[in-house]
């Protein structure tokens, strides 16, 4: 039975017909997505619903008509509408507070929910300190915990980042699976709609109408990469269709419904389209990449591939998902983005512990990291004269394992201090806070020498520690095995990018800065960073190998970890048996 129904819905503001004739209806336990262009009358119709406005034709809830307060719903705008004054705590119980619920009581409700919804800890902080995804999800824990027969969800995500909607659209399909929600989504994201939804009501434009009732068949969880990832490719391209084509023209030949029927089987099963002579039309594939850092200069291959058109000459349409505070391993390895960059660190120990990674292109080929220390410290000499000093870091496993490695290779003991910096390493070796750190030669190294900040550095190699690729691409293996032309497509442009950034510099480094004119304010930094990729050998080896893993490293690097203990299973404990780390990346998508 049906525990929402509209039949023929009407709405008009003076002369202006907002809603023509709307009859859809939603099944208890449901998520169904109401789809149509911005300024179609979707937010009208759950005014409707709520009360706010009023129209004409019938609204039933179990059967019985609606009355104007609202009461069967509980509501979730565009905009979360945290009170910026009130903690998370208290704004998670401001729907109960106002229901006439004392607030100890509401609190005592809202409580246990904290840890399900990923606001562990932030109970007592403000709107402002949190991000927009956990924001987003304090406003949806506000407003299930109102426990309303049925959830009215206003483009919840529309506000948020293309890298923070994606995730925060896995996490609500997984909560919906968890809880049952009786749901109705509004939104113009046609990828969203067919992700989460059961049914889905197409709009036309104002005024609007039922274009189609689409049914999504996609089993539960919802896998974007699996097995039913080429049926809701096909499902977004008829809903496109539908939406782009709401009434095809009378004289429609058959040649035309074929040519648009043949688009949707090639969107579905990702060949090119070829539609007579002098006339093509190619189904350009989407590819999302996480960066794993603000934008610099170890991301520039992606850049010139996309700006230069080598993606699309391969067939692809890139999105390069800026860095978020979730990692990119994180990232790829819940299938929120296809590709990512990530250290080569981070690869191993987030792979030994259990997530979908594998890397398949080296940006670097040897390590870019040095330790540093201010040029005037004449009482270092050699790492051994670090005993006893004062690291500025983060203390984690790999950095004491490193800086330990270096001293007792060189006769010391390894024994440090450790502080987390709360300024600038330069500052604060300067001052005298910390006597060393660890910096990127490629990018800190650089900017220290454009500034005049004297140092001095020792290379990790020459001290006990394994060479390595220091910056990787990697996917997950779902996503290789499911997409092996797609990810050769892009791995080989993405090369071939990064060989254009070696042979044209000055051309690569202006693509980059025009992609990212907020991001990057200092041209010279982004030309000398370049340089001494280029120079170093460090893009191109010397060999002129470029994205090519070498084996001997990734093994070394891998046995290195594993014996100082630095990798742990899904449990969290030490290894106690050495991985066969040829499974942890391939050079097979290089051709």
């Amino acid at each position: 039975m049906s525990r929402l129904e509209l039949r023929h819905v009407r709405k008009a503001f003076g002369g202006l017909d907002v809603l023509a004739d709307i009859s859809l209806n939603v099944g208890a336990g449901e998520f169904v997505s109401i789809l149509g262009p911005s300024g179609a009358g979707k937010s009208t119709l759950f005014q409707l619903l709520t009360g706010a406005e009023h129209g004409e034709g019938e609204m039933l809830f179990d059967g019985v008509p609606l009355d104007d307060h609202g009461r069967h719903f509980a509501f979730m705008p565009q905009r979360d509408a945290l009170m910026p004054w009130r903690r998370i705590l208290d704004n998670a119980t401001l729907g109960l507070e106002v229901q006439g619920i004392k607030r100890k009581a509401a609190r005592a409700r809202v409580a246990p929910l904290f840890a399900e919804f990923g606001l562990v800890g932030f109970e007592r902080h403000f709107p402002a300190q949190l991000s927009g995804g956990m924001r987003q999800r304090a406003a949806l824990l506000r407003t299930v915990v109102q426990e309303r027969d049925m959830l009215l969800l206003d483009e919840p995500f529309g506000a948020l980042d293309a890298l923070t909607r994606a995730a925060m659209q896995r996490w609500l399909e997984q909560m919906w699976r968890h809880h049952r929600w009786t749901a109705l989504l509004i939104t113009h994201d046609v990828r969203e709609a067919v992700y989460l939804s059961d049914r889905i009501y197409v709009l036309s434009a104002r005024p609007a109408r039922v274009l189609r009732e689409i049914r999504v068949p996609l089993p539960r969880p919802r896998d974007p990469t699996g097995a039913a990832a080429r049926q809701a490719i096909a499902l977004e391209a008829e809903i496109l269709d539908i939406l782009l084509n709401p009434q095809p023209p009378k004289d429609m030949t058959m040649t035309d419904l074929t040519r648009r029927q043949a688009l949707l089987l090639t969107l579905a099963s990702g060949l090119p389209l070829i539609a007579g002579p002098g006339r093509s039309f190619a189904a350009m594939q989407k590819i999302t990449v996480a960066l794993d850092w603000t934008v610099n200069t170890n991301h520039i291959g992606l850049f010139v591939a996309r700006d230069k058109g080598f993606y699309s000459d391969a067939g692809l349409e890139v999105d390069i998902l800026p860095y978020s505070d979730t990692g990119a391993g994180t990232l790829v390895a819940n299938r929120v983005a296809d590709f990512g960059i990530n250290g080569t660190i981070s690869l191993f120990t987030q792979k030994t512990a259990g997530a979908d990674l594998k890397a398949v292109y080296a940006v670097v080929q040897s390590e870019t990291g040095r330790l540093v220390f201010n040029a005037a410290r004449s009482d270092i000499k050699s790492p051994k004269d670090l005993d006893g000093l004062t690291y500025g870091g983060f203390g984690s496993a790999w950095e004491n394992a490193l800086i330990s490695t270096i001293i007792r290779h060189d006769g010391g003991k390894g024994n440090f201090e450790t502080v987390t910096l709360g300024t600038s390493a330069y500052e604060a070796l300067a001052n005298g806070t910390v006597d060393f750190t660890l910096e990127v030669l490629t990018w800190e190294g650089v900017e220290a020498e454009l500034k005049g900040v004297h140092q001095r550095s020792f290379v990790y190699a020459d001290y006990g520690v394994p060479d390595e690729h220091t910056t990787l691409i990697s996917s997950s293996e779902a996503y290789l095995s499911a997409n092996p032309k797609l990810a050769e497509a892009f791995i080989q442009a993405t090369q071939r990018g990064y060989r254009f950034a070696v042979e044209h510099p000055d051309e690569a480094a202006a693509l980059l800065i025009t992609a990212n004119k907020d991001a990057l304010t200092n041209p010279a930094l982004i030309k000398a960073s370049l340089k001494a990729l280029i120079d170093g050998h460090y893009l191109r080896a010397e060999n002129g190998a470029i994205g090519t893993m070498d084996p001997a490293k990734m093994d070394a690097i891998g046995d290195y970890l594993f014996t100082a203990g630095i990798l742990h299973d899904a449990d969290g404990k030490v290894l106690t048996q050495r991985p066969d780390f040829t499974k942890y990346f391939s050079n097979s998508t290089l051709g």
